[in-house]
């Protein structure tokens, strides 16, 4: 799910794994998604930097 709506068609762009969007603005396109290093991705839509991992090492415990 993306936010973004400055795409025209929902396949315009390479999407990435839905866990690994923004948690904060739901961008999946990954031209958008820059990664800052090992752990980190900044989001150029909206200017969040999360790690997109952390949700998938959670659930690795459950």
């Amino acid at each position: 799910m993306t936010t973004n709506n400055n795409h025209g068609a929902a396949d315009d762009y390479e999407r990435v794994r839905p866990e690994w969007s923004c948690p904060r603005c739901g961008e999946d396109d990954i031209d958008l998604l820059v990664w800052i290093d090992d752990d980190r991705v900044c989001c150029d839509h909206c200017g969040t930097t999360y790690n997109p991992n952390w949700r998938e090492s959670d659930s690795l415990g459950d």
